[in-house]
């Protein structure tokens, strides 16, 4: 209130119409204050007309503190008010506050409150919600306060950082991001570089005490190396400082330092890491040779006064600016600035721009953006070809991670109990594009099952290959239909898996590689396999062995960039390595002339057709070490004769006591049928289940799960639930009546084929 400059109403506001242009007094304020620019303001202050206020909301005026409000301020810029502070840095009242001065902002408050009581000026109190800002560290009240700033004119550098967007030159990953980064980049404002804090850069302007002078001064205002490194020791702030070799060195070291003849990285390899290297080992020679070539004895062991000059008076009586650089300022130079520009050109040629950045959408604005502006002032390229914007982390809940909620998983506690790996492939298995993650520690823990998975598949396929040499070549074999089936599914998940990760998509991509490896690789491929690894002949021991080796091979080639360690490890014992060390293998390409259409749809339908037989085990409640006796009718001789091929391999998948491959069998009453793409097969439940009893058992479920799909219905077809209820609620919800849905159907199957085996057995009564 004491730093009051004017009250605003709306220009529409017929209530205040007249009164606008008029002065009123501001109470508890001194007659006079001095604004930022040393001029006097009155407390008599203005009624001042501006849309920004809400003629519904209060009073309908408004009073304006312009050096104490955001958005105060940006009325008074529109009304060229004067603005008044009333605090000091410490929040302390200052002499703009009159009888309050001195006292801090909280007691002020109090105090001011008191004495417009004291004076009838007070009409009523009213308690208000109101968004406060406090500092995430201190938890302190932050207040407004203008003060002097150095700011960037990022509307010079916006154009060109919108275009190239526009125009293709820079993608973002999810496509979404581009209209977030455009609205922001089309309304940009300035932005304000410095910061009082104690890290940072310096900026590097110098005030001259005498005339005051800006000087902005930086290694080109200097011809001399001498003065160059005094330069550079000065505004490191190391002046006044007994200086060492290594001061001078790290300046010489640095790429972004130039040698008025030829660059810092030149010399320095040269000469401290070239051919003289020899002639000084030592720090003593290295000053012998320093002192002899340029006079470096003064930078290193003498005393510094400043050597700056104004450039306008040339006084050396100079005050360096306190401030330091906002850390997205250096930031956002770290494409080009790490590859030594502008001395340093090869570096740049070959690695600028880069291909891809990855990061956060929460900084797109501070550092995407920037870099964006930046890489194309000062290098007319852009930095990046891709920006892959990627997920929060949030807990499993969806929250935030912080200290203060407790919910914070520790990346290193997770990779110290679960393993590196198995970490990596849970963040990106959940790395969904345009969605955050839910992170919680079971996932971690499931997917350390996956790294355990991989250790035992290729410890198994190492035992077993003993007397494996490495060398058998996939063309002269004579390859199996479950060969064929791996190695076309092997290039058909090297084909979409590649898809994905070019794409970014990298859930699918690890999604993708899980698959294939724990249910193709290793539940199906491995189980086929075993027949002929203990019971086949040489050859088609050799044969599985190879197609084991050769698929195990590349799969930790796909798996690597994701589960780089157990990778690499396991790659180390193979005797199929096509390079020393994994990181460097060639990546796996696909192999067309092992895709087999045919062979690889029969193994498809003949994996559903056992886990057909095991839903029936589930279905009806059969232990796990009971075997069945199965009869398998097939659609035709070509699918018999393969059946019969796999008869073994078969038995075993489906724990069967016996099993009948024919194309003439017909079902008998004690038999259920189960229908599948290669034909039907018949499972004997004689002994096993007692039909009458599970048709009555099922019927109960079955009127169970009726009523549940009636509440669910309910619940969705109430307008209040579906609109009003949390949406996490009401997508919970229609799943469940989804599975609902599928729960019932699943088990009027059952009925069915009961019954079918019911009527079937009372007809065979009749007959007799």
């Amino acid at each position: 209130m004491l730093g009051d400059t004017a009250v605003a109403v709306n220009p529409n506001d017929e209530r205040y119409k007249d009164l606008i242009g008029k002065r009123v007094r501001l109470p508890l304020a001194p007659e006079k204050r001095i604004d930022i620019n040393g001029n006097e303001v009155s407390n008599l202050i203005p009624i001042i007309a501006d849309e920004y206020v809400d003629p519904a909301f209060g009073s309908g005026a408004v009073k304006i503190t312009p050096a104490h409000d955001p958005n105060d301020f940006e009325v008074g810029k529109r009304h060229n008010l004067p603005m008044v502070i009333v605090m000091d840095e410490s929040a302390h009242i200052n002499e703009n506050g009159g009888e309050f001065k001195g006292l801090y902002r909280y007691e002020a408050r109090q105090k001011i409150v008191e004495k417009l009581k004291e004076l009838g000026l007070l009409e009523k109190e009213e308690d208000h919600i109101h968004n406060v800002g406090h500092s995430q560290r201190s938890k302190e009240i932050v207040e407004p306060y203008l003060s002097n700033q150095w700011f960037v004119d990022t509307k010079k550098l916006a154009d060109k950082a919108i275009k190239v967007v526009e125009d293709g030159q820079i993608k973002f990953i999810p496509e979404g991001w581009v209209k977030t980064y455009l609205n922001w980049m089309y309304n940009i404002r300035e932005w304000c570089i410095s910061r009082q804090i104690w890290w940072g850069h310096r900026i590097p302007i110098w005030y001259c005490k005498d005339c005051n002078h800006t000087n902005p001064f930086n290694d080109d205002s200097y011809a001399s190396l001498e003065e160059k490194i005094i330069f550079n020791l000065y505004a490191d702030g190391k002046i006044g400082q007994i200086f060492c070799v290594e001061d001078v060195l790290s300046i010489l070291k640095d790429k972004n330092f130039t040698h008025p003849e030829k660059t810092n990285l030149e010399f320095y390899e040269k000469i401290v890491f070239g051919e003289k290297t020899s002639q000084f080992e030592s720090k003593d020679s290295l000053i012998k040779l320093l002192e002899n070539s340029d006079k470096f004895e003064k930078v290193y062991n003498e005393r510094y006064k400043i050597k700056l000059k104004c450039e306008k008076c040339g006084s050396e009586n100079l005050h360096q600016e306190e401030d330091v650089l906002d850390t997205w300022f250096s930031s956002a130079l770290w494409p080009f600035g790490t590859l030594g520009w502008p001395s340093r050109k090869d570096d740049l040629a070959v690695f600028y721009p880069t291909s891809l950045l990855v990061t956060g959408f929460d900084i797109i604005f501070f550092w995407v953006a920037r870099m964006i502006m930046m890489g194309t002032k000062f290098t007319n390229d852009v930095p990046f070809k891709d920006v892959y914007i990627h997920a929060l982390v949030r807990d499993e809940k969806g929250e935030k991670m912080s200290k203060t909620k407790g919910n914070v998983i520790d990346p290193l506690e997770m990779a110290e109990k679960y393993g590196s790996d198995a970490l990596r492939f849970t963040l990106a298995s959940l790395a969904a594009q345009g969605r955050d993650i839910r992170l919680s520690e079971k996932r971690i823990e499931g997917y350390k099952h996956f790294s355990n998975k991989i250790w035992n598949a290729s410890k198994f396929v190492l035992i077993n290959s003993e007397d494996y040499d490495g060398k058998a070549n996939l063309e002269s074999l004579s390859l199996s239909i479950e060969d064929y089936w791996i190695l076309t599914k092997l290039n058909k998940t090297i084909e979409n898996s590649t898809k994905e990760l070019e794409n970014y998509r990298y859930n699918e991509y690890a999604n993708i590689l899980y698959d294939f490896f724990w249910h193709d690789y290793c539940d199906w491929y491995i189980e086929l396999s075993k027949e002929r690894i203990y019971k086949g002949s040489p050859e088609e021991k050799k044969t599985a062995l190879t197609v084991l080796n050769f698929v195990l091979r590349e799969s930790l080639k796909l798996l690597h960039p994701i589960m780089p360690y157990i990778t690499e490890e396991i790659y180390g014992y193979l005797k199929n390595k096509d390079s020393e060390v994994l990181a460097v293998a060639p990546y796996p390409k696909v192999l067309e002339s092992f895709n087999n259409e045919e062979n690889y749809q029969f193994i498809e339908d003949l994996k559903n057709l056992i886990s057909s037989v095991r839903n029936v085990r589930s279905d009806f409640s059969i232990e796990p070490t009971r075997k069945l006796n199965i009869r398998i009718k097939a659609k035709d001789i070509a699918v018999k004769e393969k059946l019969k091929w796999l008869q073994n391999q078969i038995k075993a998948l489906i724990k069967a006591e016996s099993l009948e491959v024919s194309t003439d069998i017909e079902k008998t009453s004690t038999e259920i049928a189960v229908v599948s793409d290669l034909g039907e097969v018949f499972v004997d439940l004689q002994g096993i289940v007692d039909i009458e009893k599970e048709i009555e058992r099922q019927k109960k479920a079955l009127a169970d799960i009726e009523k549940s799909i009636k509440i669910a219905e309910g619940k969705l077809s109430n307008e209040n639930f579906v609109n009003k209820a949390p949406p996490q609620v009401v997508e919970k919800e229609r799943q469940l009546y989804q599975e609902l849905k599928e729960k019932r159907e699943k088990i009027l199957n059952i009925i069915k084929m009961l019954e079918s085996s019911r009527v079937l057995k009372d007809l065979k009564k009749f007959l007799i």
